[in-house]
């Protein structure tokens, strides 16, 4: 592991490195420790300011985070700063704009919104959708997200905003999968769970009167019982009826070591006899710490249907 402030090397003055994303999280965060002295000649002076360019790389030199000084943090009788680093797409969280859209795809709209932040785009998903719509006062993120939101809205496609250097990419949640599998032996910790809270195994359609003229189920009512929701008709009610179910919700939290690339937004099989977890699951939460010596790779896992 190496951490370069502004191109220069200071990883003997990093500690408690924490590097961590989740699906709700719009840009990967680094934290860690800064050991400073204003007395000790013993201790190189870092001038670590908000905005700096900061870098994480792996053990193998592979770059694992891009990003700017967002906050510092010390106490006077400290010997340590706390820092706080976030992507660049932390920029379209906190930027505002508005724009009229006119018969425009989805990828289109989030490179012209990167563009006009003066940011470089990378992969964005192409989504066969040409949109026209008025938009104003909504982050950067919201914008973009948005667009791909409207175009797939009867899919069920979830999308994530990712950072490939300093790139913005728009990927689709699961759908790049990690290049090895977890099984037992890799495994330091691991727990399984199993919920019926949200599921949604029978919809119900009704006409204008209330009456009951059709119905959808996902065939698990007799084992679960009826979970119901009710949906007014119209031309797409049988296709948005099978939006709305929700099938049982299957995570995991699993715990490893030294797996630097598993990171949110991606997928990976899971195989593990004694909890019972096995698939292909979508990480929707990750966590990397670097520690006396130690990787610790903490994941928040979910079940992916089909």
């Amino acid at each position: 592991m190496r951490i370069e402030l502004n191109g220069k090397d200071i990883t003997p003055l990093c500690e408690n490195v924490k590097l961590s994303g989740s699906l709700e999280q719009v840009a990967r965060k680094l934290e860690f420790n800064l050991i400073v002295s204003p007395t000790d000649k013993n201790i190189p002076i870092v001038n670590l300011n908000l905005g700096d360019q900061i870098s994480l790389y792996g053990n193998n030199g592979k770059r694992l985070f891009f990003g700017f000084i967002w906050k510092r943090n010390k106490a006077y009788q400290s010997v340590k700063m706390k820092v706080m680093a976030y992507e660049g797409s932390i920029y379209l969280l906190k930027s505002f704009d508005a724009y009229n859209f006119k018969n425009i795809s989805p990828h289109k709209i989030a490179q012209q919104v990167i563009g006009d932040a003066g940011l470089s785009a990378g992969y964005l998903e192409k989504v066969n959708s040409n949109l026209s719509y008025i938009v104003y006062d909504k982050s950067l993120y919201e914008i973009i997200i948005d667009a791909y939101k409207r175009a797939t809205k009867d899919t069920g496609k979830e999308y994530k905003m990712l950072m490939s250097g300093a790139d913005i990419e728009i990927r689709e949640v699961g759908k790049e999968l990690a290049e090895f599998n977890l099984i037992n032996s890799k495994l330091s910790n691991s727990v399984f769970e199993e919920s019926l809270e949200g599921t949604v195994n029978r919809i119900k359609i009704i006409d204008e009167k209330g009456n009951e003229i059709s119905s959808v189920d996902d065939g698990t009512t007799s084992q679960y019982g009826v979970l119901q929701r009710v949906l007014q008709d119209s031309d797409t009610a049988q296709s948005n009826a099978k939006n709305l179910l929700e099938p049982v919700k299957r995570s995991a939290d699993i715990e490893l070591l030294n797996k630097e690339s598993l990171k949110t937004g991606y997928a990976v099989k899971v195989k593990d006899s004694y909890t019972g977890i096995e698939g292909k699951f979508k990480i929707i939460d990750d966590s990397h710490e670097w520690k006396n010596d130690l990787h610790r790779v903490k994941l928040k896992l979910e079940l992916m249907e089909g």
